[in-house]
Protein backbone atom coordinates (compact mmCIF):
# COMPACT_ATOMS: atom_id res chain seq x y z
CA UNK A 1 0.00 0.00 0.00
CA UNK A 2 1.09 3.62 -0.70
CA UNK A 3 3.15 5.14 2.31
CA UNK A 4 0.82 8.30 2.09
CA UNK A 5 -2.15 6.65 2.01
CA UNK A 6 -1.26 5.24 5.24
CA UNK A 7 -0.80 8.79 6.51
CA UNK A 8 -4.01 10.03 5.43
CA UNK A 9 -5.61 6.94 6.93
CA UNK A 10 -4.27 7.42 10.02
CA UNK A 11 -4.87 10.87 10.22
CA UNK A 12 -8.13 10.58 9.34
CA UNK A 13 -8.94 8.13 12.08
CA UNK A 14 -7.65 10.29 14.15
CA UNK A 15 -9.40 12.86 13.41
CA UNK A 16 -12.44 11.36 13.45
CA UNK A 17 -11.63 10.44 16.88
CA UNK A 18 -11.03 13.58 18.03
CA UNK A 19 -14.22 15.00 16.50
CA UNK A 20 -15.55 12.03 18.43
CA UNK A 21 -14.39 12.51 21.61
CA UNK A 22 -14.81 16.67 21.66
CA UNK A 23 -19.02 15.78 21.03
CA UNK A 24 -19.44 13.36 23.32
CA UNK A 25 -18.02 15.57 26.04
CA UNK A 26 -20.51 18.81 24.53
CA UNK A 27 -22.68 15.68 24.72
CA UNK A 28 -22.92 14.42 27.79
CA UNK A 29 -21.67 17.22 30.17
CA UNK A 30 -23.64 19.10 32.76
CA UNK A 31 -22.04 22.59 33.75
CA UNK A 32 -23.46 23.90 37.22
CA UNK A 33 -23.79 27.10 35.11
CA UNK A 34 -21.86 27.69 31.34
CA UNK A 35 -22.23 31.33 31.45
CA UNK A 36 -20.70 32.82 34.54
CA UNK A 37 -17.28 35.23 35.48
CA UNK A 38 -15.58 35.66 32.09
CA UNK A 39 -18.36 34.08 29.98
CA UNK A 40 -20.73 36.19 30.92
CA UNK A 41 -19.01 39.11 29.97
CA UNK A 42 -18.18 37.95 26.77
CA UNK A 43 -21.87 36.83 26.10
CA UNK A 44 -22.82 40.64 27.26
CA UNK A 45 -20.83 41.84 25.14
CA UNK A 46 -21.64 40.18 22.09
CA UNK A 47 -25.08 40.70 22.66
CA UNK A 48 -24.84 44.31 23.58
CA UNK A 49 -22.57 44.35 20.16
CA UNK A 50 -25.67 42.89 18.06
CA UNK A 51 -29.16 44.70 20.05
CA UNK A 52 -27.28 48.20 20.61
CA UNK A 53 -24.46 48.51 18.34
CA UNK A 54 -22.21 48.98 21.20
CA UNK A 55 -19.00 47.53 22.87
CA UNK A 56 -20.28 47.34 26.85
CA UNK A 57 -19.91 43.96 29.22
CA UNK A 58 -23.21 45.55 30.89
CA UNK A 59 -25.70 42.14 30.88
CA UNK A 60 -28.13 44.33 32.00
CA UNK A 61 -29.43 45.55 28.62
CA UNK A 62 -29.11 42.12 27.06
CA UNK A 63 -33.25 41.99 28.05
CA UNK A 64 -33.42 45.48 27.85
CA UNK A 65 -34.12 46.84 24.29
CA UNK A 66 -34.55 50.42 25.36
CA UNK A 67 -31.55 50.63 27.19
CA UNK A 68 -28.28 52.06 26.22
CA UNK A 69 -25.22 50.45 27.64
CA UNK A 70 -21.75 52.58 28.52
CA UNK A 71 -19.04 51.68 26.14
CA UNK A 72 -15.86 49.67 27.68
CA UNK A 73 -12.49 48.41 26.27
CA UNK A 74 -12.16 45.77 29.46
CA UNK A 75 -11.55 42.93 27.01
CA UNK A 76 -10.12 42.86 23.52
CA UNK A 77 -13.07 42.27 20.85
CA UNK A 78 -12.78 39.18 19.12
CA UNK A 79 -14.03 36.82 20.94
CA UNK A 80 -17.21 38.98 21.36
CA UNK A 81 -17.02 39.31 18.00
CA UNK A 82 -17.06 36.05 17.36
CA UNK A 83 -19.81 35.07 19.55
CA UNK A 84 -21.64 37.60 18.27
CA UNK A 85 -22.54 35.36 14.92
CA UNK A 86 -24.80 33.42 17.64
CA UNK A 87 -27.09 36.24 18.95
CA UNK A 88 -29.89 36.16 16.83
CA UNK A 89 -31.13 32.98 19.48
CA UNK A 90 -33.01 35.19 22.18
CA UNK A 91 -32.16 31.52 24.36
CA UNK A 92 -28.74 32.20 26.47
CA UNK A 93 -29.37 28.05 26.24
CA UNK A 94 -29.55 28.10 23.08
CA UNK A 95 -26.55 30.26 22.19
CA UNK A 96 -24.47 28.66 24.25
CA UNK A 97 -25.38 25.10 22.43
CA UNK A 98 -24.34 26.59 19.12
CA UNK A 99 -21.10 28.43 20.63
CA UNK A 100 -19.91 25.22 21.52
CA UNK A 101 -20.50 22.82 18.73
CA UNK A 102 -18.88 25.90 16.73
CA UNK A 103 -15.97 25.46 18.99
CA UNK A 104 -16.16 21.70 18.95
CA UNK A 105 -15.54 22.30 14.81
CA UNK A 106 -12.91 25.09 15.43
CA UNK A 107 -10.95 21.67 17.58
CA UNK A 108 -11.33 19.69 15.25
CA UNK A 109 -9.37 21.89 12.31
CA UNK A 110 -6.80 22.71 14.78
CA UNK A 111 -6.14 19.22 14.98
CA UNK A 112 -5.71 19.02 11.22
CA UNK A 113 -3.72 22.16 11.82
CA UNK A 114 -1.37 20.31 14.34
CA UNK A 115 -0.71 17.58 12.08
CA UNK A 116 0.16 20.22 9.15
CA UNK A 117 2.70 22.56 11.45
CA UNK A 118 4.03 19.61 12.55
CA UNK A 119 4.74 17.82 9.36
CA UNK A 120 7.10 21.27 9.09
CA UNK A 121 9.32 19.99 11.61
CA UNK A 122 8.86 16.31 11.60
CA UNK A 123 8.26 12.94 9.60
CA UNK A 124 5.03 11.89 9.15
CA UNK A 125 4.92 9.51 12.05
CA UNK A 126 5.89 12.53 14.52
CA UNK A 127 3.37 14.52 13.20
CA UNK A 128 0.73 12.13 13.59
CA UNK A 129 2.02 11.26 17.02
CA UNK A 130 1.87 15.07 18.12
CA UNK A 131 -1.65 15.06 16.58
CA UNK A 132 -3.08 12.41 18.69
CA UNK A 133 -1.71 13.84 21.86
CA UNK A 134 -3.46 16.82 21.29
CA UNK A 135 -6.87 14.76 19.88
CA UNK A 136 -6.82 13.13 23.24
CA UNK A 137 -5.76 15.72 25.53
CA UNK A 138 -8.67 16.11 27.96
CA UNK A 139 -7.85 19.94 28.82
CA UNK A 140 -8.32 21.00 25.12
CA UNK A 141 -10.99 18.58 24.94
CA UNK A 142 -12.76 20.29 27.87
CA UNK A 143 -12.22 24.08 26.95
CA UNK A 144 -15.15 23.45 24.04
CA UNK A 145 -17.59 23.30 26.70
CA UNK A 146 -16.98 27.41 28.05
CA UNK A 147 -17.59 30.64 26.72
CA UNK A 148 -14.06 31.06 26.67
CA UNK A 149 -11.50 32.52 24.40
CA UNK A 150 -9.16 29.24 24.43
CA UNK A 151 -11.19 27.21 21.78
CA UNK A 152 -10.62 30.01 19.27
CA UNK A 153 -7.26 31.42 20.29
CA UNK A 154 -5.81 27.65 19.94
CA UNK A 155 -6.69 27.37 16.30
CA UNK A 156 -5.92 30.73 15.31
CA UNK A 157 -2.89 30.81 17.50
CA UNK A 158 -1.55 27.07 15.78
CA UNK A 159 -2.94 28.55 11.98
CA UNK A 160 -0.89 32.02 12.84
CA UNK A 161 2.56 30.04 13.56
CA UNK A 162 2.41 28.05 10.15
CA UNK A 163 1.90 30.95 8.25
CA UNK A 164 4.88 33.17 10.05
CA UNK A 165 7.09 29.74 9.34
CA UNK A 166 5.42 29.52 5.69
CA UNK A 167 6.28 32.96 5.02
CA UNK A 168 9.73 33.10 6.56
CA UNK A 169 10.36 29.42 4.29
CA UNK A 170 9.03 31.24 0.94
CA UNK A 171 10.01 34.47 1.39
CA UNK A 172 6.79 35.61 0.04
CA UNK A 173 5.52 38.81 0.89
CA UNK A 174 1.86 38.04 0.63
CA UNK A 175 2.24 35.11 3.15
CA UNK A 176 4.33 37.69 5.22
CA UNK A 177 1.03 40.37 5.42
CA UNK A 178 -1.50 37.05 6.01
CA UNK A 179 0.49 36.28 8.51
CA UNK A 180 1.03 39.63 10.25
CA UNK A 181 -2.84 40.00 10.01
CA UNK A 182 -3.28 36.62 11.55
CA UNK A 183 -1.18 37.36 14.48
CA UNK A 184 -3.17 40.96 14.92
CA UNK A 185 -6.09 38.94 15.11
CA UNK A 186 -4.81 36.41 17.54
CA UNK A 187 -3.96 39.19 19.92
CA UNK A 188 -7.45 40.69 19.79
CA UNK A 189 -8.66 37.32 20.82
CA UNK A 190 -5.64 37.42 23.42
CA UNK A 191 -4.19 40.11 24.43
CA UNK A 192 -1.03 38.38 25.86
CA UNK A 193 0.32 38.16 22.04
CA UNK A 194 -0.14 42.13 21.54
CA UNK A 195 3.79 41.98 22.36
CA UNK A 196 4.78 38.90 20.30
CA UNK A 197 5.46 40.94 17.30
CA UNK A 198 8.54 42.04 18.25
CA UNK A 199 10.23 39.37 19.08
CA UNK A 200 8.90 37.88 15.26
CA UNK A 201 10.95 41.23 14.21
CA UNK A 202 13.85 39.88 15.42
CA UNK A 203 13.19 36.49 14.21
CA UNK A 204 12.72 38.25 10.77
CA UNK A 205 15.84 39.98 10.89
CA UNK A 206 17.95 36.96 11.66
CA UNK A 207 16.70 34.47 8.86
CA UNK A 208 16.34 37.02 5.98
CA UNK A 209 19.76 37.61 4.77
CA UNK A 210 18.27 39.78 1.78
CA UNK A 211 18.98 43.42 1.37
CA UNK A 212 14.86 43.33 1.02
CA UNK A 213 14.04 42.46 5.14
CA UNK A 214 14.20 46.24 6.02
CA UNK A 215 11.62 46.50 3.86
CA UNK A 216 9.97 43.18 4.93
CA UNK A 217 10.04 43.78 8.38
CA UNK A 218 8.35 47.30 7.59
CA UNK A 219 5.68 45.50 5.88
CA UNK A 220 5.04 42.59 8.67
CA UNK A 221 4.54 45.93 11.41
CA UNK A 222 2.42 47.81 9.52
CA UNK A 223 0.00 44.96 8.99
CA UNK A 224 -0.25 44.07 12.18
CA UNK A 225 -0.81 47.59 13.06
CA UNK A 226 -3.74 47.73 10.52
CA UNK A 227 -5.49 45.31 11.94
CA UNK A 228 -4.96 46.13 16.39
CA UNK A 229 -4.84 49.82 15.18
CA UNK A 230 -8.91 49.65 14.42
CA UNK A 231 -9.18 48.42 18.14
CA UNK A 232 -7.20 51.44 19.28
CA UNK A 233 -8.90 53.76 17.16
CA UNK A 234 -12.14 52.53 19.03
CA UNK A 235 -11.03 52.77 22.08
CA UNK A 236 -9.48 56.33 21.74
CA UNK A 237 -13.19 57.83 20.22
CA UNK A 238 -15.55 55.52 22.69
CA UNK A 239 -13.13 55.93 26.32
CA UNK A 240 -10.63 58.62 25.28
CA UNK A 241 -7.94 56.05 25.70
CA UNK A 242 -6.09 53.05 23.48
CA UNK A 243 -6.66 50.55 25.98
CA UNK A 244 -8.27 49.98 29.68
CA UNK A 245 -6.24 49.06 32.22
CA UNK A 246 -7.97 47.66 34.60
CA UNK A 247 -7.72 44.06 33.02
CA UNK A 248 -3.51 44.14 33.18
CA UNK A 249 -3.59 45.57 36.53
CA UNK A 250 -5.78 43.13 37.82
CA UNK A 251 -3.53 40.49 35.93
CA UNK A 252 -0.87 41.55 38.18
CA UNK A 253 -2.49 41.56 40.86
CA UNK A 254 -3.74 38.21 41.05
CA UNK A 255 -0.02 36.75 39.86
CA UNK A 256 1.71 38.33 42.97
CA UNK A 257 0.23 35.77 45.89
CA UNK A 258 3.11 33.20 46.50
CA UNK A 259 2.04 29.53 45.47
CA UNK A 260 -1.65 31.30 44.80
CA UNK A 261 -2.40 31.86 48.72
CA UNK A 262 -2.97 35.20 50.63
CA UNK A 263 -0.87 34.97 53.55
CA UNK A 264 -0.23 31.45 53.07
CA UNK A 265 -3.46 30.39 53.81
CA UNK A 266 -4.50 27.57 52.81
CA UNK A 267 -8.23 28.22 52.68
CA UNK A 268 -7.36 31.19 50.18
CA UNK A 269 -5.82 28.86 47.64
CA UNK A 270 -6.90 29.77 44.01
CA UNK A 271 -8.31 33.25 44.76
CA UNK A 272 -5.98 35.27 47.43
CA UNK A 273 -6.82 38.32 46.09
CA UNK A 274 -10.22 37.62 47.54
CA UNK A 275 -9.29 37.52 51.03
CA UNK A 276 -6.60 40.79 51.01
CA UNK A 277 -8.20 43.77 52.16
CA UNK A 278 -6.03 45.65 49.87
CA UNK A 279 -7.08 44.13 47.13
CA UNK A 280 -9.22 47.05 45.60
CA UNK A 281 -6.71 49.52 46.13
CA UNK A 282 -3.79 47.50 44.26
CA UNK A 283 -6.06 47.02 41.60
CA UNK A 284 -7.33 49.83 40.83
CA UNK A 285 -4.34 50.61 38.19
CA UNK A 286 -0.77 48.69 36.86
CA UNK A 287 1.17 51.40 38.97
CA UNK A 288 -0.89 50.75 42.49
CA UNK A 289 -0.03 46.44 41.40
CA UNK A 290 3.61 47.17 40.17
CA UNK A 291 4.06 49.18 43.67
CA UNK A 292 2.67 46.03 45.72
CA UNK A 293 4.74 43.38 44.06
CA UNK A 294 7.73 45.59 44.49
CA UNK A 295 6.59 46.53 48.24
CA UNK A 296 6.60 42.10 48.19
CA UNK A 297 10.11 41.53 46.85
CA UNK A 298 11.46 44.41 49.53
CA UNK A 299 9.15 42.97 52.38
CA UNK A 300 10.39 38.99 51.45
CA UNK A 301 12.27 38.82 48.77
CA UNK A 302 13.45 35.22 49.09
CA UNK A 303 9.78 33.93 48.91
CA UNK A 304 8.64 36.45 46.11
CA UNK A 305 11.81 35.36 43.93
CA UNK A 306 11.22 31.92 44.40
CA UNK A 307 7.27 32.64 43.85
CA UNK A 308 8.13 33.97 40.44
CA UNK A 309 10.65 31.72 39.48
CA UNK A 310 8.32 28.79 40.11
CA UNK A 311 5.17 30.40 38.07
CA UNK A 312 5.80 27.92 35.10
CA UNK A 313 5.36 25.14 37.14
CA UNK A 314 2.20 26.20 38.07
CA UNK A 315 1.22 27.70 34.47
CA UNK A 316 1.69 23.88 33.21
CA UNK A 317 0.73 22.02 36.18
CA UNK A 318 -2.03 19.42 35.73
CA UNK A 319 -4.65 20.91 37.52
CA UNK A 320 -7.05 23.93 36.55
CA UNK A 321 -6.93 25.45 40.27
CA UNK A 322 -9.73 27.50 40.08
CA UNK A 323 -12.16 24.69 39.35
CA UNK A 324 -14.24 22.27 41.05
CA UNK A 325 -11.86 19.32 39.52
CA UNK A 326 -8.65 18.44 38.03
CA UNK A 327 -9.49 19.12 34.24
CA UNK A 328 -12.69 21.59 34.50
CA UNK A 329 -13.03 25.33 34.77
CA UNK A 330 -16.34 25.74 35.77
CA UNK A 331 -18.28 22.93 37.87
CA UNK A 332 -19.40 20.22 36.37
CA UNK A 333 -22.32 17.85 37.43
CA UNK A 334 -21.52 14.95 35.17
CA UNK A 335 -19.18 14.00 32.58
CA UNK A 336 -17.54 11.14 30.91
CA UNK A 337 -14.48 11.66 32.70
CA UNK A 338 -16.35 10.69 35.82
CA UNK A 339 -17.00 7.16 34.16
CA UNK A 340 -15.27 4.31 36.35
CA UNK A 341 -13.99 2.75 32.55
CA UNK A 342 -13.83 3.45 29.16
CA UNK A 343 -12.01 5.58 26.69
CA UNK A 344 -12.68 9.03 28.48
CA UNK A 345 -10.95 7.55 32.13
CA UNK A 346 -7.99 5.90 30.37
CA UNK A 347 -6.97 8.71 27.98
CA UNK A 348 -7.10 11.11 30.69
CA UNK A 349 -5.34 8.75 33.07
CA UNK A 350 -2.60 8.18 30.34
CA UNK A 351 -2.34 12.12 29.50
CA UNK A 352 -1.94 12.67 33.07
CA UNK A 353 0.77 10.36 34.29
CA UNK A 354 2.72 11.59 31.24
CA UNK A 355 1.97 15.11 31.47
CA UNK A 356 4.87 15.85 33.97
CA UNK A 357 7.55 14.42 31.93
CA UNK A 358 5.64 16.08 29.02
CA UNK A 359 6.35 19.56 30.42
CA UNK A 360 10.18 18.95 30.90
CA UNK A 361 10.98 17.51 27.80
CA UNK A 362 9.30 20.42 25.96
CA UNK A 363 11.14 23.34 28.52
CA UNK A 364 14.53 21.13 26.57
CA UNK A 365 13.41 21.21 23.45
CA UNK A 366 12.68 25.38 23.52
CA UNK A 367 16.51 25.41 24.72
CA UNK A 368 17.78 22.94 22.45
CA UNK A 369 15.90 24.70 19.83
CA UNK A 370 18.43 27.49 19.69
CA UNK A 371 21.45 24.84 20.52
CA UNK A 372 23.92 24.56 17.51
CA UNK A 373 23.40 21.17 17.84
CA UNK A 374 20.27 21.82 15.80
CA UNK A 375 21.58 23.06 12.99
CA UNK A 376 23.69 19.54 12.88
CA UNK A 377 20.26 17.47 12.73
CA UNK A 378 17.97 19.48 10.94
CA UNK A 379 17.66 21.33 7.92
CA UNK A 380 17.16 25.00 8.01
CA UNK A 381 13.37 24.60 6.76
CA UNK A 382 12.90 22.61 9.73
CA UNK A 383 15.22 24.93 11.66
CA UNK A 384 12.64 28.02 11.20
CA UNK A 385 9.79 26.23 11.95
CA UNK A 386 11.17 24.47 15.75
CA UNK A 387 12.35 28.02 16.45
CA UNK A 388 9.30 29.79 15.42
CA UNK A 389 7.26 27.57 17.79
CA UNK A 390 10.08 27.69 20.65
CA UNK A 391 9.95 31.31 20.57
CA UNK A 392 5.94 31.36 21.17
CA UNK A 393 6.63 28.96 24.02
CA UNK A 394 9.35 30.90 25.49
CA UNK A 395 7.40 34.01 24.91
CA UNK A 396 4.70 32.49 26.61
CA UNK A 397 6.11 31.41 30.09
CA UNK A 398 8.22 34.99 30.50
CA UNK A 399 4.82 36.90 29.87
CA UNK A 400 3.44 34.39 32.77
CA UNK A 401 5.86 35.18 34.94
CA UNK A 402 4.95 38.64 34.84
CA UNK A 403 0.94 38.10 35.28
CA UNK A 404 -0.95 35.02 36.89
CA UNK A 405 -0.12 31.73 35.65
CA UNK A 406 -3.21 29.88 36.13
CA UNK A 407 -2.68 26.73 34.27
CA UNK A 408 -6.06 27.14 31.98
CA UNK A 409 -3.47 29.79 30.44
CA UNK A 410 -1.39 27.43 29.43
CA UNK A 411 -3.84 24.66 26.98
CA UNK A 412 -3.81 26.87 23.96
CA UNK A 413 0.16 26.22 23.69
CA UNK A 414 -0.37 22.51 24.28
CA UNK A 415 0.30 21.84 21.03
CA UNK A 416 3.69 23.32 21.23
CA UNK A 417 4.10 21.44 24.08
CA UNK A 418 4.15 18.25 22.47
CA UNK A 419 5.93 19.42 19.87
CA UNK A 420 8.70 21.08 21.52
CA UNK A 421 8.70 17.55 23.68
CA UNK A 422 8.93 15.19 20.55
CA UNK A 423 11.86 17.66 19.56
CA UNK A 424 14.18 17.44 22.55
CA UNK A 425 13.50 13.54 22.23
CA UNK A 426 14.44 13.23 18.30
CA UNK A 427 17.62 15.58 18.81
CA UNK A 428 18.90 14.19 22.66
CA UNK A 429 18.06 10.29 21.16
Amino acid sequence: MNSRLVIYALLSLILLAGLHLRLEVVRHTNLENPIMQDSAEYTAYAYNLRLHGTYSRDPRTITNPTAQPAPDALRAPGYPIFLSLFTSLKSLKLFHNRVIYMQVTLSALTLLMVFILSSMIFKPAGALLITLACAVSPHIINMNLYVLTETLFTFLLVTTTWFLIKSKQQGSLLLLIISACLLGITALVRPTMQFYFLLEIILLWSFIRTPARRRRVTVFVLAFLSIVSIWWARNWLAIGAISDSTLMANTLHHGMYPDFMYNERPETFGYPYRFDPESQAISGSVFEALSAIWHGFTSNTAMMLKWYLMKPLYLFQWNIIQGNDDIFIYKAWSSPYFQNNGIFPLSKYIMMLSHPAAVWAAFTGMLLAFMPLSKKLFTHEQLIAIRTCALIYLYFIVVHIVVAPYPRYSIPIRPFTYMLALFAIVTTV
